[in-house]
């Protein structure tokens, strides 16, 4: 989660704890953040010693104005074997700052956000716009800058491989999910907040409000949907992963269909199908998703 999104949410004093800064083998890198408060946590820097003495730190200034930094040679002392260095910050956060106080300092322009540790208000910084992900300011103040959101996946279908699919997309960090379907009923009533759903009486009409980058899942309970979806997807040229459902024999046929609509080798050289890593073999709907998960990963961590 963001600290934007911790901000909103906060109902009770917290401690925000950040990785600053890491050498050698650590655990998680810097930027890495977790929420710690007097009866329980969000997030993880890495698990084992190192967090559990950093949650009994952060335990200490629930409440409290001004934080601290911890440092931690990861060897014999905390009884781990990775070698690094890690050193964290513990912000104390307050629930004065409320929702619309986060939305009014980002709509602002501001890249960047800071949450004063001495009473809790919300500053706009316009002019860091080339703060890093965290930064450290000397009043012992985190600032956050906003990075730009990781693509949306709009995902067509809402079958048994699409609600698997969704419940592992909705646990990765900064993922928001489209979720389209003819069928409003199919959707669970409890989505978490990364997934969105949108009806669509005629899914493939909505393809072209995706926007530029937009990794595209095709799964839908009709071939003919799945057909007239992957059209639409490939006849734009500007979004990322286009992902169709099914077996090398489904791809064969689709690729003679959409050969007869017009489209050429190149554009159906943008289609992968089957989708999901292929060393990851199974067909149960949860294995499936998985797979096609580590894919759009992979894909993202290639470049």
């Amino acid at each position: 989660m963001s600290l934007a999104s911790w901000l909103t949410s906060l109902t009770e004093p917290a401690v925000l704890v950040t990785v600053i800064e890491s050498k050698g083998s650590v655990p998680r890198g810097v930027g890495t953040k977790m929420l710690v408060t007097a009866s329980g946590q969000q997030g993880s820097i890495g698990g084992g010693e190192l967090e559990w003495r950093t949650v009994a730190a952060a335990r200490r200034l629930v409440g409290a104005h001004g934080g601290d930094t911890l440092a931690f040679p990861l060897g014999p002392e905390l009884g781990q074997c990775c070698g690094g260095f890690a050193r964290v910050a513990l912000t104390p956060l307050h629930p004065v700052a409320a929702t619309h106080e986060v939305g009014r300092a980002l709509g602002e322009g501001a890249r960047t956000f800071v949450q004063n540790p001495t009473d809790g208000r919300i500053e706009a910084l316009t002019d860091r716009s080339d703060a890093s992900t965290i930064v450290q300011r000397a009043d012992g103040a985190l600032i956050e800058a906003v990075p730009p959101p990781m693509a949306p996946v709009w995902l067509f279908g809402a079958g048994h491989v699409g609600r698997a699919l969704v419940d592992v997309l909705a646990r990765l960090p900064e993922q928001m999910v489209v979720w389209i379907d003819e069928r409003p009923e199919v959707w669970p009533t409890d989505l978490p907040e990364a997934i969105r759903p949108l009806p669509a009486a005629v899914p493939e009409a909505v393809v072209a409000h995706a926007p530029a980058g937009a990794d595209v899942l095709v799964m839908t309970h009709s071939h003919a949907r799945d057909l007239a979806v992957v059209a639409a997807a490939l006849d734009r040229d500007d979004l990322g992963f286009v992902g169709l459902i099914g077996s090398r024999t489904k791809r064969a046929r689709f690729e003679r269909r959409l050969l007869s609509l017009g489209h050429d080798d190149a554009g159906l050289a943008r289609l992968t199908c089957p989708i999901g890593l292929p060393s990851i073999r199974g067909k149960a709907p949860e294995i499936i998703a998985i797979a096609v998960a580590a894919q759009l990963l992979e894909r993202r961590a290639d470049g």
